[in-house]
């Protein structure tokens, strides 16, 4: 699997490319899954196509944008026959400010509890997207990347209340608390996989982590946890030369019989007939 780090043409780590280009730079890998460390949004503008994020196929279809976060495990349709733009942008870019990093966090355009968000453009976040454009496209001045930095925002506020409109998603208590484990989840889920430590780490005790999770995202603390490890085991069995017994290591697991043993009480599967399944 290939993992990209931000390398843009810019000064700045944002980017809004057509995806013509990206192809043509790209020819013979576009359509071999990668991982990047940067936020990607594709819109697409003519036809329809099908982008593949984490094994699950989604349908963008003609002036429609798909939301992917950073880190996801994602392989673009190769179909020739549509036509779109490519926009990327990292954390170093965007997060500024407090209110920066909470808009990123919080809205629920990244939201690790749901599908990747797809959402119908409309008139203003056409409009949003042709300033972006056409700030993207001049040469560099002092000021250049504040208004970027504005115009994205802008942007992700807007496609955020319209995504809102489509999944009824709603911020409180429970779903903040839930935020905080599915943040420190992410970041300590390879060293770290009983509930009692992550409530200690949080401050919390088990039973209202248990009521947040379960309000906000429909499982248990543990059910989280494990669906984190499930996930990233395919990732490494799938898309990396890693064998069995280095996965194993990886994410925690003492020894391969282990490892195994969780794969399949999760997924029904065995680790090695679920590799050879996706790569056949």
């Amino acid at each position: 699997m290939k993992k990209y780090t931000f390398r843009g043409t810019t000064r700045f780590e944002f980017e809004f490319k057509d995806l013509s280009e990206i192809t043509e730079k790209n020819q013979g890998n576009i359509g071999v899954p990668h991982r990047a460390d940067f936020y990607q949004i594709i819109i697409i503008e003519s036809h329809n196509s099908v982008q593949e994020v984490d094994f699950k196929k989604i349908p963008v279809d003609q002036r429609h944008i798909l939301f992917v976060g950073k880190n996801q495990v994602i392989r673009f349709d190769v179909s020739p026959s549509y036509s779109g733009k490519l926009l990327l942008f990292t954390d170093d870019f965007f997060n500024r400010t407090t209110h920066d990093t909470l808009l990123l966090k919080e809205t629920n355009l990244f939201n690790p509890f749901s599908p990747n968000v797809v959402i119908e453009t409309n008139a203003k976040i056409h409009k949003l997207l042709d300033l972006i454009q056409q700030e993207a496209a001049l040469r560099t001045y002092a000021f250049q990347e504040n208004m970027l930095r504005h115009l994205l925002s802008a942007f992700l506020i807007e496609a955020s209340q319209i995504s809102t409109q489509n999944y009824q998603y709603t911020e409180n208590r429970d779903y903040l608390i839930a935020l905080q484990f599915s943040n420190l989840v992410e970041k300590e889920y390879k060293t770290i996989n009983k509930v009692k430590d992550y409530t200690q780490l949080m401050g919390i005790s088990a039973k209202p982590l248990t009521h947040s999770l379960k309000s906000a995202v429909g499982k248990t603390p543990k059910e989280f946890i494990d669906d984190r490890i499930i996930l990233e085991a395919k990732r490494l069995l799938v898309y990396s030369h890693r064998s069995i017994k280095e996965i194993t290591f990886e994410l925690g697991f003492d020894e391969p019989t282990n490892f195994s043993k969780f794969f399949r009480n999760n997924t029904g599967k065995s680790p090695a007939d679920f590799k050879s399944e996706h790569i056949a």
